[in-house]
């Protein structure tokens, strides 16, 4: 049939694929409805809310402790608990924006601190020592 293959291709571009894309695309569709957008002064938690923001930061929890490394998490769960703890009692309690964003923010950089911070702020420190322009292109650091 002729034209299918540009309307498959506008729906590819347009649906989510992955499941949290799928849930930002529907809570996106439930707030932006009737040509309006829904605005709420007062947050309340529901249960489903609370539930997945629990298993979320579960899952951020134990993928750090299954990533272990004696140097790097240690100092990772430092920033990773407490961000954790603002998500969840802003989700449950209503802390505010932000906190709940502050607590988001936390959550990232400790994730990136058990990940591959020292690589990026080792790149960092070569690019402000201007040691970075003289080994472009190489994958060899100077520790």
């Amino acid at each position: 049939m002729p034209g299918t293959g540009i309307w498959s291709g506008i729906l590819l571009a347009i649906l989510p694929k992955c499941p949290l894309c799928f849930v930002a695309f529907s809570g996106t569709a439930v707030l932006c409805t009737d040509g309006s957008v829904a605005q709420a002064r007062h947050t309340i938690a529901s249960t489903p809310t609370i539930v997945a923001t629990s298993v979320i930061s579960l899952v951020v929890l134990v993928s750090v402790l299954l990533n272990y490394q004696a140097s790097k998490t240690p100092r990772a769960m430092l920033v990773l608990v407490p961000g954790i703890m603002a998500v969840v009692y802003s989700a449950t309690w209503g802390g505010g924006e932000w906190l709940y964003y502050s607590g988001v923010l936390a959550m990232f950089l400790g994730i990136w601190m058990n990940g591959s911070f020292r690589y990026f702020t080792t790149r960092w420190r070569q690019a402000m020592r201007g040691g970075l322009a003289a080994n472009y292109g190489q994958d060899t650091l100077v520790r």
